[in-house]
C-alpha cells in the first residue's frame, strides 16, 4: 500500500470514487475539519485536500473530515464514534485538528458551538455550561488526542497525528509569514516518545 503524508502538498489528480472498506485491505481514514472536508460541487468551488487524496492510496481512503470540527465537537457529536466503528485492525487514521479548538470555552466566539478546548497537552479540566444548558468538563487539546490514540490503539488500528494546515497569517506588522503553529506543536509533543501523561500512551 502506498501511503505518504507527503502529497498533500501537491495534489494534483482528482477522483470521486468511493471506497469499498474491507477487513482484507488497509483503510486509510482521514479525521479532520473544513480544511479536508469534501464539498458539494453544486455548492462551492472549493474543497479540503481530503476530496483529493483517493487517487494516492492503493487501499480504501475514507474522508470523515466535517467542517468547523474541533477535537472536542468531532467526539462530543459521535462522529468519532462512527469513524471508530469502521476501523478493522491495521487501519490507519490520520488525525488532522486545531483551528477550531482555540478560544476559551463557552465564552466569546465558542458561545453556542462548543469547539473550544484548553490550550497544552496536559491535564487540566474546566466545567463550563454548554450550549445545551449541560455542565460539561473541557479538557486540554492533548487530552482529547490522546483518548483518539487510545480509542485507536484499543482496537489495533494505527494512528497518526497530523501538525494542522497552516493558515495565511503575516507577523511582524505583516512583513513575515507565520511559521509556527500552537496547535500544531501540541501535536507534535503528543506523539513524540515519551508520552508524557497517559499509560494509553505507550
Amino acid at each position: 500500500m502506498k501511503f505518504s503524508l507527503l502529497p498533500f502538498l501537491a495534489l494534483t489528480t482528482l477522483s470521486a470514487a468511493k471506497p469499498t472498506l474491507t477487513p482484507k485491505s488497509t483503510n486509510v481514514f482521514l479525521c479532520s475539519d473544513s480544511t479536508a472536508a469534501e464539498y458539494g460541487p453544486q455548492t462551492t468551488g472549493v474543497q479540503g485536500f481530503g476530496y483529493y487524496l483517493h487517487s494516492f492510496f492503493t487501499g480504501p481512503f475514507v474522508n470523515s473530515a466535517k467542517g468547523g470540527r474541533s477535537t472536542r465537537s468531532f467526539i462530543n457529536e459521535g462522529l468519532w464514534t462512527q469513524l471508530l466503528d469502521q476501523t478493522s485492525p491495521g487501519d490507519y487514521v490520520v488525525i488532522e485538528m486545531g483551528h477550531n479548538d482555540p478560544g476559551t470555552p463557552s465564552t466569546g466566539a465558542d458561545a453556542g458551538v462548543d469547539r473550544a478546548v484548553i490550550s497544552g497537552i496536559g491535564e487540566q479540566t474546566l466545567i463550563v455550561k454548554n450550549s445545551t444548558g449541560q455542565d460539561e468538563v473541557v479538557r486540554t487539546f492533548g487530552s482529547y488526542l490522546r483518548q483518539m490514540i487510545a480509542d485507536l490503539r484499543a482496537v489495533n488500528a494505527v494512528p497518526v497525528l497530523s501538525g494542522m494546515v497552516p493558515l495565511m497569517e503575516w507577523d511582524n506588522h505583516n512583513t513575515t509569514l507565520q511559521k509556527t503553529w500552537e496547535f500544531t506543536k501540541y501535536s507534535r509533543d503528543v506523539s513524540l516518545p515519551p508520552c508524557r501523561v497517559l499509560a494509553a500512551c505507550h
